[in-house]
């Protein structure tokens, strides 16, 4: 390669540089969603409970979004009390995390069901289908 050639190719990778440093790219973040005021918001009370109320802004609502307790529509609350009683379930069967590993570009989480029957396995990996697997419905 001559130097002029070298030179050339140098002015050509500072353009594509400068090309690359222009675009803006942002990580997408969750973002919690948060009525506004007096609008509506659904939660769940202190007896599991789904009802709405009207956001005021106030220390109660700032709580209730602080700890999560705050929902767009029923549906998403109604789906919140399911996983706090999928959570109670696998708590009761004596369900332990006991960690995770890579296996096959997913993460598959080692589970300690020893103390569970084959079927009450099967009802703690629903239950765990229901907390981690997204939002998509799980056939058995």
């Amino acid at each position: 390669m001559t130097l002029e050639e070298y030179k050339n190719e140098i002015k050509e990778l500072k353009e594509r540089l400068e090309k690359l440093e222009a675009v803006k790219v942002e990580e997408p973040q969750p973002k919690r969603w948060k009525p506004k005021d007096g609008q509506i918001y659904w939660l769940i009370d202190r007896y599991g409970n789904v009802e709405d109320t009207t956001w005021n802004a106030d220390s109660y609502d700032t709580w209730q979004h602080l700890c999560g307790n705050c929902f767009e529509t029923k549906e998403e609350a109604e789906k919140a009390v399911e996983k706090l009683k999928a959570w109670k379930r696998l708590k009761d069967k004596g369900f332990r995390f006991d960690g995770w590993e890579w296996r096959y570009e997913k993460i598959r989480y080692e589970l300690d069901f020893t103390a569970l029957s084959e079927e009450g396995e099967k009802e703690a990996e629903k239950d765990l289908d229901l907390l981690f697997g997204g939002d998509d419905e799980v056939n058995y």
